[in-house]
């Protein structure tokens, strides 16, 4: 499940699915590791005074991580922000965030999260970059198992993928 661009899992097996979350970030990780590697290799090693700076690569690690997603989360934070921002009640926040158009909210929402993440990165010593990274892809993918096994579905509706997994993932799902 890449949780990207991907369907339900087949057969109802959502909690089965969720309880491997963690390893889909650790996944993305690898592979944001890799992208890293390559440039770094590409400019013979160059360090942040001889080359390109720690924020290039911060800035190309939040790249790769969010194509490998299809951009789906930074797409439901932007509308998480502009149902929020409307303060027009429950039905029409919902509404909202329904919309595939971005408001003022949600790039506001979007900027002040992701120029954190390049700050708080860079301000890391670069040969621990990739493992805060890892573990905080793997941090955030559990906390979503965790939401599952203790969350309600927010729509009146119950056809959405959220609902699926929400409605499928148990505690031992966490562990």
């Amino acid at each position: 499940v890449a949780l990207g661009r991907a369907e339900k899992p087949p057969g109802g097996k959502g909690g089965r699915a969720a309880a491997g979350f963690s390893a889909i970030g650790a996944a993305r990780a690898i592979i944001a590791a890799a992208a890293i590697a390559c440039l770094r290799r590409l400019h013979g090693g160059a360090d942040s005074l001889g080359g390109y700076s720690t924020h290039v690569e911060a800035v190309i690690i939040l790249g790769v991580i969010a194509l490998l997603t299809g951009a789906l989360h930074l797409d439901g934070l932007a509308d998480t922000f502009d149902g929020i921002g409307a303060r027009r009640g429950r039905e029409r926040a919902l509404e909202i965030m329904r919309v595939s158009l971005i408001g003022t909210f949600g790039v506001c929402g979007l900027l002040f999260p992701l120029a954190m993440q390049v700050f708080l990165l860079c301000a890391l010593p670069r040969e621990f970059m990739l493992l805060a990274l890892t573990l905080a892809l793997m941090g955030g993918r559990w906390g979503m198992t965790i939401s599952c096994a203790r969350g309600r579905y927010a729509r009146k509706d119950e056809g959405g993928l959220g609902n699926y997994f929400i409605a499928k993932t148990r505690l031992r799902h966490v562990l």
